[in-house]
C-alpha cells in the first residue's frame, strides 16, 4: 500500500519541477500555533534533527516534507555495479535528504540541511518577510514511514519586534489556502496545557473542516500539564471530538535539545512516559509519536485511494488542454519555406483587414458589443457627417442690417429690381467656406478609424510570433495610408472651391427669384386681408419651406465632438484638431440706418434664395465627400495594401531577422512545453501503476 504514496510523491516532484502549483493532490497539512511544538513533532517523525528553531517566527515559507522509507533497497542495489556495493550498502543504511532546488545533490548531513533551509528561505523570504512559495525536501531514511507533510508558518496574533503589522493576518490566510485543499488531511497540532477550544489552529480547522471529516489533532506538552491534570477524556472523544481523534506526544524539552539528548532517545522516554504515567497506561498503544506515524501513513493512504481516480483524470484533462494550447504557439523551429512563411503572413494580415472594412464576422463576441470597421465609417459618413452638414443654418450671425448693407454696396449708385448677383455669389461663397473645415475632419477621423484597424484590431495568431515582422507591417501599413491622407484632403478642398468658383443659378433644383417673389408677394396679399399677422414661423407663409426645415425640423443632431470621444479608446498620435466655427467676414463699420418697408422684402427674398442654394450644396457634399474619401483613401489602402507591404517588407538578405521570433512567446512556449511534458509524465506513472493499484486496493 507504500506505493500510493510513492506514486502520489513522483507526481508532486514532476508537476513542483514544472513550476506547477494549483494542482491539488493529497498531502498532510500541518497547522498549529507559534511554539505549539510543530517542528518538535515533525523532527519526531522523521526521527531526525533538522529543523530550524528559534523563539521568533523561524518557518517563513512552507516546507512540503515527502518522507521515504527506504529499508529494503535491493532492486535497487541489483541495478548498481559491483565495484560499488560497499558504497552502494553504506549509503542505504545512512539517512540522507534532497532539495527538488538542487536536485540530485545528496545531503547526509542534517545540519546543513537546517542551514540550506534557512538559506533557502532569507534567498526568497528576506528579513522578517513570509512567502507562500514551498521549500521540497525529500528525506530518505529506513526509520521513517511513507508520508507527505507540510509544514507552515505557525499562527500568531501579534508581530513582533519590526515585524510588519499585517504579518499574523498574511500567515493565516497562507495556512488556510494551504489547508482548503479538499483532498488535504489537517494536522492540527495544540499544546495541551491550554484550552483546546480557544487555540486558533483548532479554530481555523473547524472553519475549514466544519464536520472534522479530514482533522486529526496532536496534543503537545502533555508532560507539561498542571498536576492532577490529564487529556485523557479528550482522547476518547468525550470533549470537542474529532472524527480521527487525538493523539498525545511528549516532545524533547529545551535542556534535552541542550544536553544533546537525540530524537531516536527522546522517541523511547515517550514510550516510557506513557506506559508509565497512571492516566495513560491503558491508552499508551494509542499515544507517542510512533502511533502517531503510522496513523497518519494509514489516513495518508486511504485518502490516496479515495482521490487517486480523480487525480488521474484532471491529470489527463490538463494534459490534453495543455497539448492543445502549445499548438496555438506552433513549432519552435519555422517548417518549411521562410519566404513561403513570410508572403503567407503579409497576406494573411492585407485580407484581415480588408474583411474589416468590408465586413465583420457577426458570430465573433467582440463584434457584437459595439460598432467595428468599416460600419463605423459607414455611421461617420451617414450619420455624423450628413447630420452636422445638414445642421448648419446658412442664415446663422446674419443680421438685416449687415444683408442691407452688403446689397447697397452691391448696388453702388444704381438701383435694381431684384437682387444684385454680386451680393448673391459673396453670400453663397462666405457660406461654402464654412463646410471646408467639416469635410476636411470627415477625411480625418475616417483616416484615424483606419490607423485604428491596422494597429490595433488586426488579430493573427501566427504572426504574433514574429514581433519584428509584425511591426514592420504596421509601420509600413501606417506610412502608406499616411501618403494617402494629403491628397484626399488636397481633393476635398478642390471640390469645395470648385462650389465657390461657379455659382450655378440654373441649377433645375434652384428656384428662380421670381418665384420667390410671386409667393412673398402672395403671403404679404394674403396677410394685409386676412388680418392675420403671427409671429410663428412654423404657421408663417413668409418664411420659405427650406427656412422652417433647417430651423424647426425634428433631427438627431450629432456632435463631430461628442463622436472622437467617442473614438478615444484607439490610440493614436494624431493631434488634430476640430475647428467647426462658422465664420463669416462682413463689414465691422455698419452704420445705423433704417431699413424700408420694401428692403425688408428684399431680405425675404435674399434668405429664400440663399436657403435653397445652400441646401443644394449640401446635399452635393453629403454625397461626394464619402466618395473622395472611399476613392482616394479606403479603397486604395484596402486594394493596394498587400502589394505595397511585399514591396516594402519582402528582402530575402533580412527574412531571418524578419522571422524572428517574439521572445515573449517563446517564453510561453517554453512554460508550455513544461506543464504538457509534466501532465504526459504523471499520465505515465498513473496508466503504468493504476491497474496494480486498483488491485492493491480491492485486495
Amino acid at each position: 500500500m507504500d506505493s500510493l504514496i510513492v506514486v502520489i510523491n513522483k507526481i508532486q516532484d514532476i508537476l513542483a519541477s514544472a513550476k506547477i502549483t494549483t494542482f491539488e493532490l493529497p498531502q498532510i497539512v500541518v497547522v498549529g500555533e507559534q511554539s505549539s511544538g510543530k517542528s518538535s513533532v515533525l523532527e519526531s517523525i522523521v526521527k531526525m534533527d533538522f529543523l530550524p528553531r528559534g523563539n521568533n517566527i523561524v518557518t517563513r515559507r512552507p516546507l512540503i516534507l515527502q518522507l521515504h522509507n527506504i529499508f529494503d533497497k535491493k532492486e535497487e542495489r541489483r541495478k548498481k555495479s559491483k565495484e560499488k556495493k560497499n558504497e552502494i550498502r553504506l549509503e542505504a543504511e545512512r539517512p540522507w535528504g534532497e532539495f527538488l532546488h538542487q536536485k540530485g545533490k545528496k545531503y547526509y548531513n542534517f545540519e546543513k540541511i537546517r542551514q540550506e533551509i534557512k538559506d533557502e528561505t532569507e534567498r526568497i523570504a528576506k528579513g522578517k518577510e513570509i512567502s507562500s512559495k514551498p521549500i521540497r525536501l525529500s528525506i530518505y531514511s529506513k526509520d521513517t514511514v511513507n508520508l507527505t507533510l507540510v509544514d507552515l508558518p505557525g499562527l500568531t496574533n501579534n508581530p513582533i519586534g519590526n515585524q510588519k503589522k499585517d504579518l499574523p493576518e498574511r500567515i493565516y490566510k497562507m495556512v488556510t489556502q494551504f489547508a482548503s485543499n479538499p483532498r488535504a488531511l489537517i494536522l492540527c497540532v495544540i499544546p495541551s496545557n491550554i484550552d483546546i477550544a480557544n487555540s486558533r489552529a483548532y479554530k481555523l480547522a473547524k472553519t475549514i473542516d466544519p464536520d472534522s471529516e479530514r482533522t486529526l489533532a496532536i496534543l503537545t506538552k502533555v508532560d507539561l500539564m498542571d498536576e492532577g491534570t490529564n487529556v485523557r477524556d479528550i482522547i476518547n472523544g468525550k470533549v470537542l471530538p474529532l472524527r480521527y481523534g487525538y493523539v498525545p506526544v511528549v516532545n524533547r524539552s529545551q535542556k534535552q535539545v541542550d544536553n544533546n539528548v537525540t530524537v531516536k532517545k527522546a522517541i523511547k522516554l515517550e514510550k516510557k512516559y506513557f506506559q508509565n504515567h497512571p492516566s495513560y497506561q491503558d491508552i499508551s498503544d494509542r499515544c507517542g509519536t510512533k502511533y502517531l506515524s503510522k496513523t497518519l501513513s494509514k489516513l495518508f493512504i486511504k485518502r490516496i485511494e479515495i482521490f487517486l481516480p480523480e487525480v488521474r483524470r484532471k491529470v489527463t484533462t490538463n494534459k490534453i488542454k495543455w497539448e492543445e494550447q502549445l499548438k496555438t504557439f506552433g513549432q519552435s523551429k519555422i517548417d518549411g519555406n521562410k519566404n513561403t512563411l513570410l508572403m503567407t503572413l503579409i497576406f494573411d494580415f492585407s485580407k484581415k483587414f480588408s474583411a474589416l472594412i468590408d465586413g465583420v464576422d457577426l458570430y465573433e463576441d467582440e463584434h457584437l458589443k459595439f460598432l467595428q470597421g468599416g460600419s463605423r465609417i459607414n455611421h461617420i459618413f451617414y450619420e455624423i457627417f450628413t447630420n452636422f452638414i445638414k445642421d448648419i443654418d446658412p442664415l446663422q450671425g446674419l443680421t438685416e442690417k449687415e444683408l442691407i448693407l452688403l446689397m447697397k454696396n452691391s448696388k453702388g449708385t444704381k438701383k435694381t429690381l431684384f437682387i444684385p448677383d454680386k451680393t448673391f455669389e459673396i453670400l453663397v461663397k462666405n457660406k461654402i467656406e464654412n463646410f471646408r473645415v467639416p469635410c476636411q475632419n470627415c477625411v480625418k477621423i475616417v483616416f484615424r478609424e483606419l490607423d485604428s484597424i491596422i494597429t490595433t484590431k488586426i488579430k493573427i495568431e501566427k504572426l504574433n510570433r514574429f514581433l519584428v515582422l509584425k511591426e514592420k507591417i504596421i509601420q509600413k501599413s501606417q506610412n502608406y495610408l499616411n501618403s494617402l491622407l494629403e491628397p484626399c484632403i488636397v481633393f476635398v478642398n478642390q471640390i469645395v472651391d470648385s462650389e465657390s468658383a461657379f455659382i450655378n443659378l440654373n441649377h433645375p433644383d434652384f428656384k428662380k427669384p421670381t418665384d420667390h417673389i410671386n409667393r412673398i408677394s402672395s403671403n404679404n396679399n394674403d396677410t394685409n386681408g386676412n388680418g392675420n399677422n403671427t409671429t410663428n414661423n412654423n404657421n408663417n407663409p413668409n418664411v420659405s419651406n427650406n427656412q422652417q426645415i433647417y430651423s424647426h425640423r425634428n433631427i438627431k443632431k450629432t456632435s463631430p465632438i461628442k463622436f472622437i470621444d467617442m473614438l478615444n479608446d484607439y490610440p493614436t498620435n494624431r493631434n488634430w484638431q476640430l475647428d467647426i466655427k462658422n465664420t463669416l467676414t462682413m463689414p465691422n463699420n455698419i452704420k445705423d440706418f433704417s431699413i424700408q418697408k420694401y428692403e425688408k422684402q428684399e431680405i425675404k427674398l435674399l434668405k429664400n434664395l440663399l436657403m435653397n442654394y445652400m441646401k443644394i450644396v449640401k446635399i452635393k457634399l453629403i454625397d461626394t465627400i464619402p466618395k473622395i474619401i472611399m476613392f482616394f483613401l479606403v479603397n486604395k489602402l484596402k486594394d493596394n495594401l498587400q502589394n505595397f507591404l511585399i514591396e516594402k517588407i519582402y528582402q530575402p538578405k533580412k527574412i531571418d531577422i524578419l522571422l524572428a521570433e517574439n521572445p515573449e512567446i517563446e517564453r510561453e512556449r517554453k512554460n508550455c512545453e513544461r506543464k504538457v511534458h509534466a501532465y504526459q509524465k504523471a499520465e505515465k506513472i498513473l496508466s503504468q501503476d493504476f491497474s496494480r493499484i486498483l488491485n492493491i486496493i480491492e485486495n
